[in-house]
């Protein structure tokens, strides 16, 4: 039996030597640069490998004391990581539902997940969703992923939606470490991506990046026709649906390729477009016991 393993890191637990392993799992298998790149940097080639530091993913994923590291193993090698961020946005909601001033909303728990890969051999075998299920937590009220790659957010909608626990799919918990069977299912949770949520995204997506401690995030512009109130505005033509403008140009044959598949189970976000990324974001759904509680305080 191959022996699965997630292990979960806070920011202050991460040493050099795992960002060395997770910047040679990043710069061998995230993904190369697009035809756009020298947008950003000149000395950028189209078909080179993104590739990040040490010192950047230091600086870029674990400066603030409210990041997650998690990585899984298979066998005892590397096969995947994500970088996990937790941050408090307001609602912009009253109690009733009415739209309120930014003294009285509501702040509600969003945890995001800035990156995440998978070693190309290890994939399809429901490492991500595995990885991205380890790093919840109670007090999470909402998740969001930006990435080009539809498998990146039908990973996050798989993991992040839905009410089960670590435990509950054969998991054993062991400390920091989740222990998985050899065939983890890839459909952990009867809600996929199909059934994202437009509206939630469209009501919180610009206050949820606005509070982002994230930098690229917080400058990113929403784009798609969740967000357009104009009629007549250019995502009616580039079919975009819920995207943000990163300025990210990676090279988007593979994530086009898996968008063919996707559209034909059900895919929410529409198009991509060069320099974009998918946005995808959930509210945390209610476990059956605090559903019954619920329903006992009304």
């Amino acid at each position: 039996m191959t022996d699965i393993r997630y292990q979960v890191f806070e920011s202050s637990q991460v040493t050099d030597d795992m960002l060395q392993d997770a910047a040679r799992l990043f710069n061998a298998n995230y993904g190369v640069w697009g035809p756009q790149a020298t947008t950003l940097n000149a000395r950028l080639k189209e078909g080179e490998p993104v590739k990040m530091s040490v010192k950047m993913l230091r600086a870029k994923c674990l400066a603030p004391s409210h990041w997650t590291y998690v990585r899984a193993t298979v066998d005892g090698i590397l096969a995947g990581h994500a970088f996990v961020c937790r941050w408090e946005y307001p609602s912009g909601d009253d109690d009733d539902g009415n739209r309120s001033d930014k003294q009285q909303q509501q702040q509600h728990r969003i945890c995001w997940i800035t990156q995440l890969v998978v070693h190309r051999e290890y994939r399809e075998r429901g490492i991500a969703t595995g990885m991205l299920r380890s790093v919840k937590k109670d007090d999470d009220e909402a998740y969001g992923i930006a990435s080009s790659h539809p498998a990146a957010c039908k990973a996050a909608s798989r993991a992040l939606s839905c009410e089960s626990n670590p435990t509950d799919e054969a998991v054993t918990i062991v400390s920091v470490v989740y222990l998985a069977s050899e065939h983890l299912s890839v459909n952990l949770c009867s809600d996929g991506i199909a059934q994202t949520d437009l509206e939630f995204i469209r009501d919180h997506a610009a206050s949820i990046l606005e509070a982002s401690p994230v930098e690229y995030l917080k400058q990113a512009n929403l784009h798609g026709s969740s967000f357009d109130n104009d009629s007549d505005s250019d995502s009616d033509s580039d079919r975009t649906i819920s995207c943000v403008d990163t300025q990210f140009f990676v090279d988007h044959t593979e994530p086009l390729q898996a968008l063919t598949f996707a559209e034909k189970e059900g895919w929410p976000l529409g198009k991509l477009l060069e320099g974009h990324e998918f946005l995808w974001v959930g509210r945390r759904k209610l476990t059956a016991r605090e559903r019954l509680h619920s329903l006992s305080v009304c």
